[in-house]
């Protein structure tokens, strides 16, 4: 007959309480679906996209308002140069 020997204690292998934990936390993180958010474009076409694309999607318009606008700007005060001149403009 064969006696075994059983221990309590933990074995060297197992990581240390805390990192198991964050280990856990990282694999939930790396394995969580992200929410996605359906959209119908103006062709009939479904999207989906996460919040991180949506906000970035936002960023980039008001980028692009941004642009016009200060173009618009550029754009009537030519022509106020030219309706004026530079002298009354300037002022």
């Amino acid at each position: 007959m064969h006696s075994h020997h059983y221990s309590n204690t933990p074995k060297d292998s197992s990581p240390p309480k805390g990192e198991h934990i964050k280990g856990r936390q990282m694999q939930k993180a790396l394995t969580k679906k992200l929410k996605k958010f359906d959209f119908i474009t103006e062709d009939g076409k479904n999207i989906h996209l996460t919040k991180k694309e949506i906000n970035h999607q936002k960023k980039l318009e008001e980028d692009v308002k941004a642009k016009a606008a200060k173009q618009e700007g550029e754009v009537r005060k030519a022509e106020l140069v030219d309706l004026l001149g530079p002298e009354v403009v300037k002022k």
